[in-house]
């Protein structure tokens, strides 16, 4: 008969405002873990962005390539020796390097971190919306792409293009040299943490503006033919080819990539301590809320042991309770988070985009914060002794 009562609910609704102050509590709880998972996300998704683009099976680095936003020169002729095998389909050199352009609205500076990728004059080498399109474009003499999805610095140059078509500009090299260039397309890619923006030329070009000698590459991209076993091509170039280039494939590349900018880089573990930081604040604040009900509650709960709940009863309401706080706290935290992302998302240019595994993830953390202080908290039922209130 007492299993049919809702005394969890009917408790919450007995002292309004405690769980009113739950519910908020538990939904601030919620949104730092959101914005702690949505950087993190956002951070690493960005970051990968460009590798993920790749139309490739392998890839081919330099052996002391740390990243791929930072890859070293190597040889073309590594690349070219992969064609040896009979499952090797295609091959596709890429050029890598930095520039600053100067700032439109204020011309005494230049807006920095800005990546150049050179690529081959042909459809299909990067999976990114705008390039196939404006191919012919970048075929041009100091012709390049800027990337849409650039940071709000670069905004005015890009509805200067979208007006006019084409932007003349000026660019400073690695060597400190100053040149003209023209942007004469848009296409998509999103910033990171480690440039604003993006510009895609075509080799030639590429070449000629960093006085690069052509045949010294930064990365190879390497496509099999359909049907063909990667991790068996892979093994196979790996003992073909000489120890300066290190053979990998595109997914284990991106997932690399996102190991060592999560686990080797100070932002990487500043995001972890935060998530720590994040779970540790909600289980506190919802533990002393929920030691507070019990307190307030506790001669009812000696009640119910005087006329047969047992302690695992007792404990079993105040997890419900628990239960209904989460879902009641998640739910204005998850909206609350939507909106802050669209928000961080405008303002950084990063890829911040609810996602469901991320939502059922913070659901998960947010039930298992509450259930954690819910069994902290159980620990003062020991006090409700009916003998101390009916002796």
């Amino acid at each position: 008969m007492f299993s049919k009562v809702p005394i969890a609910w009917l408790q919450l609704q007995y002292h309004k405002g405690q769980t009113l102050a739950a519910i908020l509590g538990i939904a601030f709880t919620t949104l730092l873990l959101f914005m702690q998972i949505g950087f993190r996300a956002g951070f690493l998704e960005s970051l990968v962005k460009l590798p993920s683009s790749f139309n490739a099976d392998i890839v081919l680095l330099n052996t002391s390539s740390v990243t791929v936003l930072r890859p070293l020169k190597f040889s073309e002729r590594r690349l070219y020796q992969t064609l040896a095998f009979e499952e090797v389909e295609s091959v596709t050199p890429i050029y890598y390097n930095s520039i600053l352009c100067r700032d439109p609205e204020n011309p005494t500076l230049f807006l920095r971190q800005i990546q150049t990728i050179g690529l081959p004059i042909e459809p299909n080498i990067l999976d990114l919306p705008g390039i196939d399109r404006n191919l012919d474009r970048i075929k041009q003499q100091d012709s390049f792409l800027l990337d849409r999805k650039s940071r709000k610095e670069f905004l005015p140059l890009i509805q200067n293009i979208e007006t006019q078509g084409t932007v003349e500009t000026e660019i400073r090299t690695p060597r400190d040299e100053l040149k003209q260039v023209k942007l004469v397309g848009l296409f998509e890619l999103g910033a990171s943490t480690s440039f604003n923006s993006s510009v895609i030329t075509s080799e030639e070009n590429f070449l000629n503006l960093f006085d690069r000698k052509k045949g010294q590459i930064n990365i190879g991209l390497i496509q099999l033919k359909p049907g063909s076993d990667v991790d068996r091509a892979i093994v196979a170039l790996r003992n073909y080819l000489p120890e300066d280039v290190k053979v990998i494939s595109k997914a284990d590349l991106i997932l690399q990539e996102k190991a060592f900018y999560e686990n080797s880089t100070p932002i990487g573990l500043m995001f972890r301590f935060g998530l720590i930081g994040s779970m540790l604040v909600g289980t506190i604040v919802l533990y002393q809320i929920l030691y507070q009900k019990i307190s307030g509650f506790i001669k009812d709960y000696a009640t119910f042991k005087a006329i047969g709940f047992s302690n695992n009863a007792l404990v079993g309401i105040v997890l419900k309770e628990t239960l209904i706080l989460a879902i009641l706290g998640y739910l204005p935290g998850f909206i609350c988070s939507i909106f802050m992302y669209d928000v961080l998302a405008d303002a950084t240019s990063l890829a911040f985009v609810m996602k469901r595994d991320v939502a059922i993830a913070v659901l998960g953390a947010t039930c298992a914060i509450c259930f954690v202080s819910g069994s902290i908290s159980v620990w003062k039922l020991k006090e409700a002794d009916p003998a101390d209130i009916f002796g």
